[in-house]
């Protein structure tokens, strides 16, 4: 039976590919867990729209000044985007080897580094991807 879930939440692995510190040119891969909500049609496709938007400003301006001004907004709404369907995560640990608890603190810091940002982006995509189960993976 088919039990719906209006606000579908999910684990699911994020894989972080970054330079080895100890073998030159050598990537090492670590994984996390984050537990995504799944958006819906309408608030997916509303946030494509306000990406959208945020692109056509540059079809009017394309001068550099203009361009790092939608940049950063396309940055703030990456950041709010991610911010949306984060719920949790597990298995990050700072040097020491200690848990780091997810907290709007933690979200930002994390948030930061573009290797993260791009991984949880790659495991959002996965999560949601209809295909991933047919193909077997």
């Amino acid at each position: 039976m088919f039990v719906f879930v209006p606000n579908l939440t999910c684990w699911w692995p994020v894989k972080v590919q970054q330079p080895d510190p100890d073998n030159a040119g050598q990537m090492t891969e670590f994984s996390f867990e984050i537990e995504f909500e799944i958006l819906d049609r309408d608030e997916s496709r509303a946030l494509e729209d306000e990406r959208t938007a945020l692109l056509k400003k540059v079809e009017t301006d394309a001068s550099e000044e203009n361009l790092r001004k939608v940049q950063d907004e396309l940055d703030a709404l990456a950041v709010a985007s991610f911010r949306r369907v984060i719920r949790n995560w597990r298995g990050i640990v700072d040097e020491d080897k200690k848990q780091i608890p997810f907290s709007d603190v933690t979200f930002t810091l994390v948030m930061k580094h573009n290797r993260i940002r791009a991984a949880i982006n790659r495991a959002y995509q996965e999560a949601i991807a209809e295909d991933k189960a047919r193909l077997g993976n």
